[in-house]
């Protein structure tokens, strides 16, 4: 046998080999952590900064040993660019166990175009975007469920401000590029989605959910403290009046390990486990 040939076929062998020790591992016990998937630009993004408390980083201890919490906010990114990244996100098999998703965008989507061409979106291809964003992931798993979050309302010039102060070579002398009026276009096609799929809404721009950007913005755009506790707010309010199936309660999504109170200790391999 050549050198080369004898090379290939040990090769071949090492893996089979390799392939089978990996079959007869021992197999887990336990099922999988359930995943939420969180979507969205650097509002959703920023949800996990500590400075901010923010609504990621809630909702992932409201699910604690419960479910994992997967933030995949992308800051700067719209609707359009966000679309690929749910696509590349569901070829993973980790995804399998999905029991919920929140959809937000619009925050960049909706700059005004003569202003921010990069980031800007019609809102006709915003809207199909995020229909196909709903078809994605029921088609994935078509018992999860999704919460859509409008666009919250902006303050223009002070965003701009910020961004003179903070960014070097920032539009500080230009007019904004982004006007509430122009995002509540927006708003609404997450709200014809929602309602043409019946998937829950969290409406920031009225009810008890309302987002007044002088009191729950940072910097005219993204969220302070107060406006990470209203969004949390809101989505915990929404989990449980329309999805209490998949609330981290024992009879609806239990530990995945048992609590402690529950462990016999002469017997904790047995007893760990629900």
């Amino acid at each position: 046998m050549h050198l080369s040939n004898f090379a290939v076929a040990s090769g071949l062998l090492a893996g089979a080999a390799a392939w089978y020790i990996y079959k007869q591992r021992p197999k887990p016990k336990s099922k999988q952590y359930p995943k939420i998937l969180l979507l969205g630009d650097s509002i959703t993004q920023r949800g996990d900064d500590p400075a901010m408390e923010g609504w990621a980083a809630s909702l992932r201890y409201f699910y604690i040993r419960r479910a994992d919490v997967v933030n995949r906010g992308h800051g700067g990114y719209n609707s359009r660019w966000g679309l690929y990244v749910l696509k590349e996100l569901l070829k993973r098999p980790s995804y399998d166990d999905l029991i919920l998703s929140t959809i937000w965008w619009g925050a960049n989507d909706s700059v005004l175009p003569e202003m921010n061409p990069k980031q800007f979106v019609p809102v006709e291809e915003y809207e199909q975007n995020l229909q196909e964003m709903v078809d994605l992931l029921l088609g994935r798993v078509a018992t999860s469920k999704i919460i859509m979050i409008t666009p919250p309302p902006v303050d223009g010039p002070k965003w701009m401000e910020w961004l003179a102060e903070n960014r070097t070579g920032a539009w500080g002398a230009d007019p904004p590029d982004r006007e509430t009026s122009n995002t509540m276009l927006y708003a609404d096609a997450v709200r014809r989605v929602a309602a043409r799929n019946e998937v829950a809404l969290v409406d920031l721009w009225e009810g008890k959910s309302k987002l007044d950007p002088a009191r729950h913005l940072s910097d005219g755009l993204h969220l302070n403290s107060a406006g990470n506790k209203l969004v949390y707010d809101a989505i915990k309010a929404t989990l449980e009046a329309l999805y209490q199936e998949i609330l981290p309660k024992d009879k609806h999504q239990p530990m995945i390990f048992m609590h402690q109170s529950k462990i016999d200790p002469f017997n904790y391999e047995s007893t760990i486990l629900p």
